[in-house]
């Protein structure tokens, strides 16, 4: 007969390997009046490791259905992690979204299903998970404190912008919507972040911006840098002192072959200066290429 240290309790889509008996049922069970009768597995365990899971399921369930700022931080930064890997076109499995939030993939695994259970993704096959309407809409929350936060750093506290993005991971779970609306209002109703992303609606609606990469611009064409889709702060100092921010106007002059470094001209006029830039880095610049001599907003 197994051991019943050994017994493997089935509760809905739980698989417990639990010690039966626990601490509380220290005795294997004999009906007293049939001494040759097999020992009953503690039943007790069975309906206790039941009930917890329906309990902690139900606790989950409730909670992602809170606000955004009463949310745990990693729940909204896993939201907006699957939203930005979805814009990139990239595959949102357990193992790449528990490598970038640092957790384990049991860990992400258990969000997937939660964010299942209250509606916000669904499986794709061979590409992870997608998030639905409901779930993009909770994700534009999290992203519209996230770019109001950037933008607000930059504008009126002087922060740089290889810096504004790590400051506003830490603030964006903790802001009311009241304040949400207040910072809207004192930045005049923005549509874009320092970094040129575009800022949702407050009912959830984005305005992607449309481009082309720099590393696609053919010689000679003038274009406007639109974003920076890269947010290492490491690059984007980088990026700062060559003097490529949202707005301004660049043209390559010059590539080198086989995937090489370009050269391009950057600003206009007195202030105009020309740069190498490498061909990966010009991957995660968009611009958007000027027409019959105008540059396109």
């Amino acid at each position: 007969m197994a051991s019943p240290s050994k017994a493997v309790v089935y509760t809905s889509d739980l698989v417990h390997r639990a010690a039966c008996p626990p601490p509380d049922y220290g005795k294997e069970w004999r009906d007293p009046e049939n001494a040759d009768a097999s020992p009953i597995c503690n039943y007790p365990v069975i309906w206790y490791h039941t009930f917890r899971g329906i309990k902690n399921r139900f606790e989950r369930g409730k909670t992602v259905h809170k606000p955004i700022q009463e949310l745990a931080p990693r729940i909204s930064d896993c939201l907006k992690l699957i939203y930005a890997m979805q814009e990139r076109g990239q595959k949102v499995s357990t193992s790449a979204v528990s490598e970038r939030l640092g957790v384990s993939d049991a860990t992400a695994t258990m969000m997937f299903k939660d964010f299942a259970s209250a509606g916000w993704v669904e499986h794709v096959p061979y590409r992870g998970v997608r998030l639905t309407p409901l779930g993009e809409r909770k994700a534009m929350e999290v992203i519209r404190h996230h770019r109001l936060l950037e933008l607000y750093l930059a504008r009126e506290l002087g922060y740089s912008w290889d810096k504004v993005h790590a400051e506003a991971d830490k603030l964006e779970h903790v802001i009311s919507e009241e304040f949400e609306d207040k910072l809207d209002e004192l930045l005049g109703y923005p549509t874009v972040d320092p970094h040129g992303d575009p800022i949702p609606s407050k009912d959830g609606i984005i305005e992607q911006r449309q481009g082309q990469t720099l590393a696609q611009l053919k010689e000679g064409e003038l274009a406007q840098i639109l974003r920076i889709s890269d947010q290492d702060s490491e690059k984007l100092c980088y990026l700062g002192e060559l003097g490529l921010y949202p707005e301004t106007v660049v043209q390559v002059v010059g590539r080198a072959p086989f995937g090489g470094p370009l050269r391009v001209r950057v600003g206009s006029g007195s202030e105009q200066t020309e740069q190498i830039l490498g061909a990966e880095l010009a991957e995660h610049i968009l611009v958007s290429v000027s027409r019959s001599g105008e540059v396109l907003q």
